[in-house]
């Protein structure tokens, strides 16, 4: 739920809309991980959502199979300014731990929506990790997810 001008406001869309809205460029060639960002997506106001689905300035890949990757935020321009690589574990993952999977689907889109690009100090690293996993932390709060924990 997030209050804007006064007002409570749930998702501005639903899943379905936004699986259209997709268009195979947010999750390019998986029919499945659109159908899952659409539906955590659609439990918010404008703050991700618009930004993925309305501007188009990220989409999410399912890393290849094979080789161990973690999550990560990747900020190409001639692609979408921001990519995020999940893991190849991504879908068991979610099976295993849902909360903990959607988090971390919103903690990379978080490095994207502040704008996290290029190498940098270690000391900026934990500052941007820190910023990510706050503004991850406070989506999650303000979505509607929250009612739906433990379900």
């Amino acid at each position: 739920m997030l209050l804007l001008g006064g007002l409570e406001r749930m998702g501005e869309y639903s899943a379905e809309e936004l699986h259209y809205m997709d268009d195979n460029q947010v999750s390019p060639g998986s029919d499945r991980l659109a159908g899952f960002l659409a539906e955590i997506f659609s439990k918010f106001g404008d703050e991700p959502t618009d930004w993925i689905y309305v501007e188009k300035k990220c989409c999410f890949f399912v890393g290849p199979g094979g080789k161990e990757l973690d999550a990560c935020h990747l900020a190409r321009d001639d692609l979408r300014p921001h990519i995020v690589l999940l893991p190849s574990d991504f879908y068991e993952r979610l099976d295993k731990n849902r909360c903990g999977t959607i988090m971390l689907v919103l903690h990379e889109v978080a490095h994207g929506y502040l704008d996290h690009r290029g190498m940098v100090s270690p000391e900026v690293h934990r500052q941007q990790e820190l910023g990510a996993g706050k503004l991850a932390a406070k989506w999650y709060q303000l979505s509607d997810l929250t009612q739906n924990r433990g379900k």
